[in-house]
């Protein structure tokens, strides 16, 4: 699946900020602050919650790494 941010994945399933929280079990406020930049780096429950709800939601085939990108390694 292409790389989507937050915003851009709820748009396709047609979903309110109220209705990812609800389907992710997360606040509101939780999906406000993602997509907003508040939240820069939400932890791993909350990413895999939003990915769960996403899939089930109608977008089956997205990955975690494609809304929330890895952090860049200096290795």
């Amino acid at each position: 699946m292409a790389k989507l941010n937050l915003l851009e994945a709820r748009t396709l399933l047609g979903w309110s900020q109220g209705r990812l929280a609800e389907e992710s079990g997360l606040k509101n406020t939780a999906i406000s602050d993602i997509e907003t930049g508040r939240t820069k780096n939400p932890g791993y429950s909350s990413v895999m919650k939003l990915v769960a709800a996403l899939q089930r939601g109608g977008l089956p085939g997205v990955k975690p790494e494609d809304i929330f990108p890895l952090p860049d390694s200096d290795e």
